[in-house]
């Protein structure tokens, strides 16, 4: 359980880390070169990244089940045993 619990914790955390920094060097290329998108780059990617999140959660569909819903019923077979 340790183990998951480690690989969950650097699959959340390693983003967190690089994340800021290909912000700002994303940023950062944006200024440098002013002749790609009239120094609006780093605007329009961002732009783009957030489209695309969109467009994903409309192709979410809704859970076939309940986890906390079965949880609750097997807590209240435990009790009653």
């Amino acid at each position: 359980m340790a183990t998951v619990q480690a690989l969950v914790s650097s699959c959340v955390i390693i983003p967190q880390a690089i994340g800021p920094a290909l912000g700002t060097s994303t940023f950062a290329f944006a200024i440098q070169h002013r002749e790609i998108l009239r120094g609006n780059f780093f605007w329009v990617s961002m732009l783009v990244l957030s489209v695309i999140a969109v467009l994903h959660s409309l192709t979410l569909r809704e859970s076939s089940h309940d986890r906390r819903e079965e949880e609750s019923r097997d807590t209240s077979r435990q009790e009653i045993i």
